[in-house]
């Protein structure tokens, strides 16, 4: 069942090579902490994962250290994670 869900942590770029990711193990990859952004794999960290709320929103900002640190409340019957950050990067740059 679709739900609104917010998402707070960190990203780092993993620097591994996409075609070590298959298709049908990006799930398995989620559940390991990385994500797919744009075909780049990044490490994620959590502090707030898929707590259910109202209200939709996504804000993103790289640190000095070069992680991103993200903070997202979204709707997951329009829309998935990775692609709300994809959104948010995609604005930043």
């Amino acid at each position: 069942m679709s739900t609104t869900e917010r998402n707070k942590g960190t990203l780092k770029y993993a620097g591994i090579d996409i075609e070590n990711f298959s298709e049908g193990n990006f799930d398995t990859h989620r559940e390991n902490g990385y994500l797919v952004l744009d075909g780049d794999i990044y490490k994620v960290t959590y502090e707030v994962e898929a707590e259910q709320d109202v209200c939709d929103f996504s804000e993103i900002k790289e640190e000095a250290n070069g992680t991103f640190s993200f903070h997202t409340l979204h709707y997951n019957g329009g829309g998935c994670l990775e692609e709300v950050l994809e959104e948010a990067l995609n604005k930043l740059y």
